[in-house]
């Protein structure tokens, strides 16, 4: 199947490259950042690191509940491609055939209905990613606003100097942003989940089936109610046939 064959050498490895390859590394230094972060505002105050953990965790937490989501969205737009690809080879070859019977305008029309859902797929994919930074933002707000106030709480109380609060708010923006880049890295590296568990398996080599059928024994050809359905409604029906071993019969 060249259209198949054709979206996993372009279209999967590159939404691999985009969600997985480029977001690994930023991935590991958000963690990074994170760790250092974390370890200074300690020595400010334990409280403030406890708050931060907990609203860290909820948010780390949040892409395990939206990897569905972000998994069938990637894998919609790799069969939308498919079948797109798949649409413009089979109506392709077929050109010919709708010259010769004056129906040169439905190959636009059928073209044009499968791109659109290619580009719906895109959309999904896009719709899935801009919810889950969503509800990721709520989160991330939470955060800046309730360390610094926490850190303003200890300070009345006289646990901690004026400058400390300054200190928190600055480290707890920055633990947030890189919790924020952290928790949606995660959603696309989840997102490629299964196309790379595809792409792994036909890399691998596969061994040589020992069932092979022998042409010598197979007796009979049959097929019954054979149709032919196309996108737009049509279909066409072939005849039943029989052919026997050693029959010659012009199809």
């Amino acid at each position: 199947d060249l259209a198949k064959m054709e979206t996993n050498l372009t279209t999967d490895l590159q939404l691999i490259d985009d969600n997985y390859y480029t977001n690994i590394f930023y991935f590991w230094c958000d963690l990074l950042d994170i760790f250092l972060m974390v370890g200074t505002l300690f020595t400010l105050a334990p409280i403030l690191v406890f708050s931060t953990l907990v609203i860290g965790f909820i948010s780390i937490l949040l892409p395990k509940y939206l990897k569905k989501l972000n998994i069938n969205a990637t894998n919609r737009v790799s069969v939308a491609n498919n079948r797109f690809l798949n649409t413009i080879a089979k109506w392709g070859s077929g050109l010919g055939e709708l010259k010769r019977y004056h129906a040169k305008k439905i190959f636009p029309r059928v073209i044009a209905t499968s791109s659109s859902k290619l580009e719906d797929s895109e959309i999904n994919k896009m719709r899935i990613i801009t919810f889950s930074q969503f509800i990721q933002g709520i989160v991330d707000v939470m955060g800046r606003v309730i360390v610094p106030l926490i850190a303003g709480i200890l300070y009345f109380e006289g646990k901690i100097k004026f400058g400390a609060i300054v200190t928190a708010s600055y480290f707890a923006n920055d633990i947030f942003n890189s919790l924020w880049d952290f928790s949606n890295n995660i959603n696309l590296l989840n997102s490629s989940y299964d196309l790379r568990s595809k792409i792994t398996n036909l890399t691998k080599i596969q061994p040589e089936p020992t069932d092979k059928k022998d042409p010598d024994k197979v007796k009979l050809i049959r097929s019954i109610n054979l149709v032919k359905k196309f996108t737009d409604g049509d279909k066409i029906e072939y005849p039943d046939i029989c052919i026997k071993k050693g029959e010659h019969i012009l199809l």
